[in-house]
């Protein structure tokens, strides 16, 4: 069984889950308590640097992530998106053309339906192209899309 732990941020219940790779997943979980402090160190830097994103004292995540199952454009996908700064809000569209798939908006659109960490890979900052904020992955809906939209803008 992988190491996890809870954690209750403004946008909810979320529960990290960690591999020998590094942090594999955050979902939201609102049957879960809150738990202490990690002993897992992937859990614990995670577990800290979120706690700091939400403070308001963190823009970039350090924590390792756990990258085996993404290949090909997935892989891309994802890797384009940690390079979106925070704050800022890119479209579907752009994110496939820094994956280098220009067309592929739509699959750029279902890859970030299924990602496994958001917050860290902050698929909240892909937008539609007229500016419309479409779903938000993990279960929380579009109000912890607009929510970690506003906390960034305000810092």
């Amino acid at each position: 069984m992988s190491p996890c732990c809870y954690l209750d941020t403004p946008v909810g219940m979320i529960r990290l889950v960690a591999s020998e790779q590094g942090l594999h997943s955050i979902a939201w979980d609102e049957g879960a308590g809150i738990d202490p402090e990690p002993d897992n160190p992937c859990l614990l830097l995670a577990w800290q640097e979120l706690r700091m994103y939400f403070a308001g004292k963190l823009r970039t995540f350090t924590v390792p992530i756990d990258i085996s199952r993404w290949q090909g454009f997935t892989a891309q996908v994802y890797s384009a998106l940690r390079a979106v700064p925070y704050g800022e809000t890119i479209t579907y569209r752009e994110l496939a053309r820094r994956a280098g798939q220009p067309a592929a908006a739509r699959a750029v659109g279902g890859i970030m339906a299924r990602n496994p960490l958001p917050i860290i890979l902050p698929c909240h900052r892909v937008i539609a192209a007229n500016g419309a904020l479409t779903g938000y992955s993990g279960g929380a809906g579009i109000a912890a899309k607009i929510f970690l939209l506003h906390h960034e803008k305000a810092a």
